[in-house]
């Protein structure tokens, strides 16, 4: 609040002097437009501040102990308001202690650890285990989040590590690793102050004016530690036993497959195949025309595989206006600024890769409660595309539209349909090694 006070003063004197300025060296024009000057003044004072809120670089709010490996419960009060109060989790009698572990780690604005001990605590954790057969998923929150206790996006992915654990046959060791960032760079009140008043969360829309700077900052922090992170557990994990997936939502999407598209290009040109499992976007944000390079390179490879299961996955919502509309909105300018040299192009730099019927590869349809995934094909609108979904459906790269019934909206990432279908996807893993196994043998 002093924060938000303090640039309010600022905002003011800046402005008042600009009036003054005007009114001393043209005091003609001053008293001719009196009055719209002063209304300008007053909306500028107004403005500009929510303007630099948005903008500026503000630390987390984190109320929780970054990089602690906690067993989970199923237990509703693991995620209600009262949580903070619980101190010594480890001690705890949990049903799945010692089974199911979750690790946060941290990322500044510059892609660097916010506290490099993190990590080491993490390493030091995934050494110890290294002989357990275990599945390791990520997850990348997005615009609007961060590892705050309280926050949606922690909440619900402790609750997929347990669905992901009692669901499998076979069991193994869990760990989750959240990936925080400042998605959420500005906040008056705290998470639990929002659940408690309602009400508060209309004031805190102030933070939506930080939706240019986050998005820009995605760049840099993809390019940072967060490699790291990630080639470090898909270069210590056993890929007889382990299985790695790694998810991304909204702006978390975007900085997932910023920072792993290398990889997924690498297995298109060469079949030689990521050492990640899976990587997952939900209802991605990000420009359709970053996806185009891959759809290109998949389409016209001369590697000819059985599509066994898939490398790459985005789905989008039909249902997802955020990223259908408003991401659109939000870079329409600097959209239009950019140039193309064909149809297809100019068609993607306005859409979200989701949203982008031409590079659409499957459709998940629901029927009798069971999903299913289609093949699709609005490849032969493209030119030099008619021919190339032999290519595009052998290539491991899947993107996904799905209708309101399987994602409703924009934050729907974590209902049942989408933790299922995460568990499908690390099963067809776990059978694919066990029949390599089974061959090798």
């Amino acid at each position: 609040m002093l924060r938000i006070i303090f640039i309010y003063l600022l905002s003011f004197v800046f402005f008042r002097e600009i009036q003054i300025f005007i009114e001393i060296e043209f005091p003609c024009y001053y008293h001719n437009n009196e009055n719209n000057i002063s209304a300008l003044f007053i909306i500028m004072t107004a403005i500009t501040p929510i303007l630099l809120l948005g903008l500026a670089y503000l630390a987390v709010i984190r109320s929780e102990k970054i990089g602690t490996l906690n067993s989970l419960t199923t237990k509703r009060r693991w995620f209600d308001s009262h949580y903070h109060k619980r101190k010594v989790i480890n001690n705890a009698s949990l049903s799945h202690k010692g089974k199911i572990y979750v690790a946060i780690i941290e990322l500044d604005d510059q892609g660097l650890f916010y506290k490099r001990d993190d990590f080491s605590k993490f390493k030091d954790f995934f050494d110890k285990n290294s002989g357990n057969p275990k599945i390791v998923i990520t997850f990348t929150h997005g615009w609007n989040h961060n590892c705050a206790r309280g926050d949606s996006n922690l909440e619900s992915f402790r609750q997929t590590l347990i669905n992901t654990y009692d669901n499998l046959k076979e069991k193994k060791m869990v760990i989750g690793v959240y990936i925080a960032w400042q998605g959420n760079s500005y906040k008056i009140f705290s998470n639990r102050n929002i659940r408690n008043f309602p009400i508060l969360s209309k004031i805190d829309r102030i933070n939506l004016f930080s939706f240019w700077n986050r998005q820009e900052r995605i760049l840099t922090i993809s390019q940072g530690s967060m490699r790291e992170i990630m080639d470090y557990i898909n270069v210590k994990k056993n890929p007889c036993t382990d299985v790695t997936a790694h998810v991304g939502h909204s702006f978390g999407g975007f900085l997932l497959y910023y920072c792993r598209s290398h990889a997924i290009m690498n297995y298109i040109i060469t079949d030689k195949a990521p050492p990640e499992d899976i990587i997952l976007c939900l209802n991605p944000a990000f420009s359709a025309i970053r996806f185009l390079p891959l759809f290109d390179a998949a389409a016209n490879t001369e590697i000819q595989r059985k599509f066994s299961t898939p490398i790459f996955v985005s789905i989008t919502s039909k249902a997802d206006i955020d990223t259908k509309l408003f991401f659109v909105i939000g870079n329409f300018l600097a959209l239009f600024l950019q140039g193309f040299t064909n149809k297809i192009q100019r068609k993607c730099l306005y859409a979200t890769i989701g949203h982008r019927e031409e590079i659409i590869t499957h459709e998940i349809i629901i029927d009798k409660d069971q999903f299913k995934t289609k093949e699709i094909s609005n490849f032969g609108k493209i030119v030099n595309y008619e021919n190339c979904s032999k290519n595009i459906f052998s290539s491991g790269i899947m993107n996904i539209t799905c209708g309101k019934n399987f994602i409703n909206g924009h934050n729907d990432v974590f209902n049942e349909n989408v933790q299922e279908y995460i568990f499908d996807l690390i099963s067809s893993k776990i059978t694919k090694q066990a029949s390599d196994v089974s061959l090798k043998e």
